[in-house]
């Protein structure tokens, strides 16, 4: 079975084509046209073509098109692309006149489509994908069947409070979120609040030549820098504050954790663990909780489970 896959990104895309399983058998990586979507819908349409051509396969061979768009989706319509402000787009109606020989053409938000590829290949029927990125989001999978609630934004994991002393400004215009308080945007900002009180902080990322943002930080607590730890210990506390709220509702088989500041996961997993303790129930403080299985491609492989769980009976 070959399913079209096409992981639209804020400023990457990677149109692919798949097997049952999930394998990338021809994949091609270009950049967003973000000022025109519909130019970029074309540019996608054509590069999974490539993708096909490079098979020896048609359209018509494929057993669907799946399209993960970077924002809110509501049915077939991608409400809002905060990137590049696309609003109102119903994603399956133009990608089914560009690619009129698909079978099918369905479409997801990305953090919805990671937790769709992570239960359908992982073999889960329940369980939390939380991204930790820019931002900070999750997709809700439960009984087999992702949950996007009545108006569509069911997972927003990130706008949960966790700060009330001392809170900063959230992008969703209220104070104290999980967003703004440990995504890589707040771990950047903790890092501008310590360099500006601490010369001989801000001297270790001049002498490393190290941003001084989520990786520099990171990158400095690797090599054992107390307050870069300190820093990372206190974003996996407030994770831990958002998780506690998600869990005790929600009690998922696994909690898997994508984005870029997954790769710090070993960094901010005691924090983690400690404020679960000290806030879950006991029957879900042992949650695993444990970095994407997926990789890189945990979205374009979602937009192939999209299709995959059409198909399922």
């Amino acid at each position: 079975m070959y399913i079209g896959a096409i992981d639209i990104g804020g400023t990457k895309t990677i149109a692919a084509v798949t097997d049952e399983t999930g394998a990338l058998l021809a994949r091609r990586k270009f950049e967003t046209i973000r000022y025109d979507h519909a130019a970029h819908f074309a540019l996608c349409r054509n590069e999974l073509l490539a993708c096909l051509d490079e098979l020896g396969l048609s359209l018509s061979q494929l057993a669907g098109v799946g399209v993960v768009v970077p924002g809110m989706v509501d049915g077939n319509v991608l409400l809002l692309a905060p990137f590049a402000g696309w609003r109102n787009v119903n994603v399956v109606e133009e990608f089914s006149v560009l690619l009129p020989d698909a079978p099918m053409v369905v479409t997801e938000g990305d953090v919805n489509a990671c937790g769709v590829a992570e239960a359908y290949f992982g073999g889960f029927t329940d369980l939390l994908w939380m991204t930790v990125s820019t931002g900070v989001g999750s997709a809700i999978i439960l009984n087999g069947q992702l949950y996007t609630g009545a108006h569509s934004v069911a997972g927003e994991i990130g706008h949960i409070k966790v700060e009330f002393e001392h809170p900063r400004v959230c992008s969703c215009g209220q104070h104290g979120c999980a967003e703004a308080m440990a995504s890589g945007r707040g771990i950047a900002a903790m890092v501008e609040e310590a360099v500006k009180t601490d010369d001989a902080y801000a001297a270790l990322y001049e002498t490393a030549g190290l941003p001084m943002d989520a990786r520099g930080c990171e990158a400095l607590a690797r090599k054992g820098d107390s307050t870069s730890r300190a820093i990372y210990e206190r974003a996996g506390m407030y994770l831990g504050r958002a998780l506690s709220a998600a869990l005790n509702l929600l009690d998922p088989q696994r909690v898997f954790v994508g984005g870029g500041v997954a790769a710090a996961l070993d960094l901010i997993l005691p924090a983690i663990r400690a404020t679960l303790r000290e806030s879950c129930v006991p029957f879900v403080q042992d949650t695993l909780i444990e970095r994407t299985r997926l990789g890189y491609d945990a979205s374009v492989k979602g937009a192939a489970a999209l299709v995959l769980k059409q198909l399922s009976p």
